[in-house]
């Protein structure tokens, strides 16, 4: 979005490739609450759900529109949009191989987990940062990872199984030590909520180790005045929640449900970028 003011504000066109977002464009994909005033960040520019479950042209379309930027051959901006993608349809079911978008990005199990992954970055414990399977593997030197493991079970959530683990990263959080945690493994793509199941995880964590457990209070994507966790998670409730040791069950389906709306949002915005191509 920056890219894209910037480049209106120089008289340049915008033309973006668009691609399938690769895990799913479906409305009941879509997690998280979009951030509350005063908690957008460089991590999370504009509000939307951690899961938005639109691709990246939907996403610049959105808010081109918004701030009033034309849409087209002849506008601000432009897409070649996706055709014949089902909106359902993750990665796993393209006849195309995933092509890894970072270092820690190298698989499509990595951004099945990374909506609620991500979060691990707000805490002290290790996100697998240094392993090879990052994101998936989470712990911590202080970390029992059978009774973390345990504990998210009997959470009973949807799609995946939290394995017991130990390793032991070679650079990041933790690195040369070894970590007890859990690595997670998603079972049904469908059904699996990652910013959910990372929620119930860090609050797991916090609570097996109530000295040692800690979020992150250090400067954070350009940002002195707010813990990461709060920029990650657009404000600060689930914070709060875990710090006071709040049942699950109070907040956790709450914070992770998106607002009503957001399902005709993903469809305006799929019109805008069909707009945008003509």
């Amino acid at each position: 979005m920056l890219a894209l003011r910037a480049a209106a504000k120089a008289g340049v066109q915008t033309v973006v490739l668009d691609r399938p977002n690769p895990i799913g464009g479906a409305a009941q994909q879509i997690e998280g609450r979009a951030q509350s005033p005063g908690y957008c960040s460089f991590v999370g520019w504009e509000p939307v759900p951690v899961r938005h479950a639109m691709t990246v042209g939907e996403v610049l379309a959105r808010f081109a529109s918004r701030d009033g930027l034309s849409l087209g051959p002849g506008g601000a901006l432009r897409i070649l949009g996706v055709e014949g993608w089902e909106r359902g349809r993750l990665a796993s079911a393209l006849d195309r191989p995933f092509v890894m978008t970072s270092p820690n990005m190298p698989t499509l199990e990595t951004a099945l987990v990374y909506p609620g992954g991500c979060l691990i970055e707000g805490t002290n414990l290790s996100e697998g940062r240094g392993t090879t399977r990052p994101f998936e593997l989470v712990g911590a030197p202080f970390l029992d990872g059978v009774a973390l493991s345990r504990a998210l079970a009997r959470e009973a959530l949807p799609g995946f199984v939290a394995r017991p683990v130990t390793f032991q990263p070679t650079f990041h959080k933790h690195a040369r030590e070894m970590c007890g945690g859990v690595q997670i493994h998603v079972t049904d793509e469908a059904s699996f909520r990652p910013y959910a199941t990372y929620l119930a995880l860090v609050a797991h964590a916090a609570r097996l180790a109530p000295a040692q457990f800690a979020f992150r209070t250090e400067r954070y994507e350009f940002v002195d005045d707010t813990p990461a966790f709060d920029l990650l998670t657009g404000s600060a409730r689930a914070r709060l929640a875990i710090v006071d040791g709040a049942p699950l069950a109070d907040w956790l389906f709450d914070v992770a449900r998106p607002e009503p709306g957001w399902a005709e949002v993903v469809d305006e915005a799929a019109e805008l970028a069909r707009r945008a191509a003509v």
